[in-house]
């Protein structure tokens, strides 16, 4: 991700944090809210949600934002989208920032 923050580092799934119900689907990655990068991917059969952030910044784009797709099979989740022109905030700096977000995931059971 580049722009008002960036992040460019491979994150962990956080398996106790990521669950699904059977329609929607939350994959956590990292630890919410932390110094550290983390992300969340939300999934359900109409749209995907992605938030992205570092301490307190955050960017948080819809399906209407971004481009890109979720492959899922037996045994894994892969994806990759691109959001460009996201609007990013952080409560500590004024006024809102943008960045553009270059997200891939993989997770396997």
């Amino acid at each position: 991700m580049t722009g008002s923050f960036q992040v460019n580092q491979d994150v962990a799934v956080n398996a106790q944090a990521s669950i699904s119900d059977g329609e929607m689907t939350w994959l956590q990655f990292g630890a919410s809210g932390a110094e550290t990068p983390n992300a969340l991917v939300t999934v359900s059969p109409d749209e995907v949600g992605i938030a992205v952030g570092r301490g307190k910044w955050i960017a948080t784009a819809g399906a209407e934002a971004c481009t890109g797709k979720i492959v899922v099979t037996g045994v894994s989740v892969l994806g990759r989208y691109s959001c460009p022109g996201v609007t990013a905030h952080n409560p500590g700096v004024p006024g809102l920032g943008k960045v553009d977000i270059e997200f891939a995931f993989t997770t396997r059971s």
